[in-house]
């Protein structure tokens, strides 16, 4: 179980379903053995605020700059108001707007058009996997997060500046 709840989880339940069993510690581990640099500019959208919490820290810890929107319009719009935007870590199930949905919508924009989008969900069936490949999506994480995948996640699509291949054509590389 949780070794100790941070102080920006509210709840004890959050943080296990957040940690599915793991400390803090283990998460920050993952995410500070290099730090980005440049400080990217990372859009985090996800309707549940303490998973935000959590995923906006872990991301400051590597150095990124984090904006933050509940819900795909949110996003639409902070996207399209942004002048530098590195990457989109995409929450696939939320009000008023579905990640989906939106991630068409920022693929529409020139200035989105390349920024990776890394799906984060909790559906880990292939169907979801196909539906977020098909809206533009270039990769996919499963809640509860593993760290050790975002962490390998950011390192990827943030350490290189060339348009990144959707999800389809980097599973076929990989």
């Amino acid at each position: 179980m949780i070794q100790a709840i941070p102080p920006f989880i509210d709840s004890e339940k959050a943080a296990g379903e957040l940690f599915d069993g793991r400390a803090l510690a283990a998460a920050e581990a993952c995410v500070m053995e290099e730090r980005l640099a440049g400080n990217p500019v990372v859009l985090l959208v996800e309707d549940f605020d303490d998973t935000r919490k959590l995923m906006r820290h872990v991301l400051e810890l590597c150095g990124c700059r984090v904006l933050e929107a509940a819900n795909g319009q949110e996003a639409i719009e902070l996207a399209q108001r942004t002048e530098r935007l590195d990457l989109i870590l995409m929450d696939l199930n939320m009000p008023v707007l579905d990640g989906f949905t939106a991630t068409l919508r920022i693929r529409e924009y020139e200035q989105t058009r390349n920024v990776p989008v890394v799906a984060v969900t909790a559906f880990d069936t292939a169907e979801f996997r196909a539906a977020a490949s098909a809206v533009g999506c270039n990769d996919y994480v499963v809640k509860p997060l593993d760290f050790e995948r975002l962490a390998t996640l950011l390192k990827q699509f943030l350490s290189r500046a060339a348009a990144v291949p959707p999800l389809a054509q980097s599973e076929s590389t990989a």
